[in-house]
């Protein structure tokens, strides 16, 4: 009996080889990382002969400290359109914005302006200048000048999109009620942390304190609906700011924002949506298979942090991906082998890098790889009652 079994987990595994460069259904997380370009986030999805894409990159010529520097950045918008060239992209369904940072939305004005490439809608969250006083390490940053390279932004990406059939404009903005729900062929996505996170009070103490984007970051989850795979791609959700620190005034509505919008609680926010849905079809929601963490690494100060241990393990996912260089989260990479490694919790996820290639995820490699763990999860259970 195990020598079936193992016959027919090597005619999988041939099969997989045969097929691996023909597929419909992919997520592909573009590697547009360098020595000097370590972080940034260009997603493209596949499905059904069309695309979508989860943010942009960097734009074509990017601000550095030198010329050399500049040029390293350039990377990043090079292989965006390197890519949408080689696969003879003509057509972007939607083009999702998570949030208002250069290594995200930076390219949007490039890439509307690439020769031939049609795009249908963008969606983005609004963008308010108390949204940034300082960047993930407390810098402070001119939000006033921010806000006006975001306007500089929306008005290029109206301009190009133009308005659909009745009039509306294809440049769609999220928020809780409207917008927060994209699909593309077999992909249905939700997106989560819709409402805008730092409201009227929050601005007199985002002008003389920090407040970051990060925590405006939207979170977008998907259902691949063939064999139900789930995705979970954090964007750089990042938690409040810290208003118990030494330095600042106590602000009820931050702490209590802060206290309630963990990483953790978005992780289950998700999980409680798609399984209330898979519940009305009896199938039962168990993790998600891949998780797209913050690139920002293991941060936690007084300005929040980007990842948690909690949100990992509530996700339990199979791949997880990080987009940036590994030299430069390495923090990050060590934490994650270290759960793998912990047999107490249950954790086994594959760590890849964007900044060490190009990650593709095919929803029908996901399948089989199910397939190869029930298999080899047969075999360790034949094996033991033989022994026994």
């Amino acid at each position: 009996m195990n020598f079936l079994l193992v016959l027919f987990l090597l005619i999988i595994c041939i099969n997989k080889s045969s097929t691996d460069k023909i597929t419909d259904d992919e997520i592909v997380f573009l590697n547009i990382h360098n020595t000097v370009q370590r972080i940034g986030d260009v997603i493209f999805i596949h499905s059904q002969g069309k695309t979508a894409m989860i943010d942009v990159g960097l734009k074509k010529d990017p601000n550095g400290k030198n010329e050399e520097e500049k040029k390293q950045k350039r990377i990043s918008f090079q292989r965006v359109k390197k890519y949408i060239t080689n696969h003879e992209i003509k057509n972007l369904q939607w083009i999702l914005i998570t949030h208002n940072h250069g290594d995200h939305i930076g390219g949007i004005k490039d890439l509307l302006d690439i020769k031939d490439l049609k795009v249908g809608k963008v969606y983005t969250k609004r963008y308010r200048a108390s949204d940034a006083s300082c960047d993930v390490n407390g810098k402070t940053i001119n939000a006033d000048k921010r806000l006006e390279w975001w306007n500089s932004k929306i008005k290029a990406i109206k301009n190009k999109v133009g308005n659909d059939k009745d009039g509306n404009s294809n440049l769609r903005y999220i928020t809780g009620k409207s917008n927060n729900e994209l699909t593309l062929g077999n992909y249905h996505f939700k997106l989560f942390n819709t409402p805008q996170a730092f409201y009227n009070k929050f601005d007199a103490y985002c002008a003389k304190y920090c407040c970051n984007e990060n925590v405006n970051s939207i979170v977008a989850t998907a259902r691949n609906k063939d064999g139900n795979k789930f995705y979970y791609l954090a964007g750089d959700i990042q938690t409040y700011p810290n208003p118990a620190d030494s330095n600042v005034p106590q602000f009820a509505e931050l702490q209590t924002a802060r206290a309630k919008y963990t990483l953790d609680f978005w992780v289950e926010k998700a999980k409680n949506y798609w399984n209330d849905i898979l519940i009305k079809e009896n199938i039962n929601f168990d993790h998600f298979h891949v998780f797209k963490a913050s690139h920002h690494g293991i941060i936690k100060n007084k300005y929040g942090y980007n990842n948690s241990k909690k949100a990992f393990l509530d996700a339990k996912p199979d791949k997880c991906v990080i987009t940036s260089a590994l030299e430069s989260r390495t923090s990050l990479n060590d934490k994650l082998t270290e759960f793998n490694n912990n047999s107490t919790i249950d954790f086994n996820c594959e760590i890849l890098f964007t900044g060490t290639k190009t990650v593709v995820i095919k929803n029908k490699e996901l399948q089989i790889n199910n397939l190869i763990y029930l298999i080899a999860d047969v075999i360790r259970a034949t094996n033991s009652l033989a022994g026994a």
